[in-house]
């Protein structure tokens, strides 16, 4: 993404053959070494530096896959992994996450009361707060899907 936006296609290969590149499978690995000093700095959620009271440098929403309306944009790059020997391609797309209520939940009203304070604007203040960046109105891909009593309460939101 970076290549893209600052038009430098060099970018990719100075980061990725860079001598001190370290890669962990998951990004908050890199936290301990990166709170104990053996590394300077570490490509990190917002999220996970706000949480860790870390310094951090906001990349342009063109780079840092934060924005859903962006979710075009991001799809003009890809990644390929490897796996248990076979290759995965995954293209860029807007980092989101999800919130649902399993169907057999066994306690339906108390998911349904954390959903909608999630979704309220104090929910989304918390979220904020924590470095996560809040859709409102929230997306929902299929309102059908959404149990009844939580319906019109999505419906409804401002």
């Amino acid at each position: 993404m970076a290549s893209i936006y600052y038009g430098d296609p060099a970018i990719n290969s100075s980061l990725w053959n860079h001598s001190n590149t370290i890669i962990k499978p998951k990004s908050v690995e890199l936290l301990s070494a990166l709170e104990s000093g053996q590394i300077d700095y570490a490509f990190e959620y917002k999220s996970v530096a706000i949480q860790h009271n870390l310094r951090y440098v906001k990349l342009p929403d063109e780079i840092n896959l934060s924005k859903f309306e962006l979710k075009d944009y991001y799809v003009q790059v890809n990644v390929t992994i490897k796996k248990d020997g076979e290759k995965f391609v995954i293209n860029g797309s807007p980092i989101l996450y999800g919130l649902t209520i399993p169907k057999n939940a066994e306690h339906l009203n108390l998911a349904l009361d954390f959903v909608k304070l999630i979704l309220s604007e104090k929910g989304r203040e918390i979220l904020t707060e924590c470095g996560q960046n809040v859709l409102h109105p929230a997306y929902v891909d299929n309102v059908q899907n959404v149990p009844v009593k939580l319906k019109s309460f999505v419906e409804n939101l401002p």
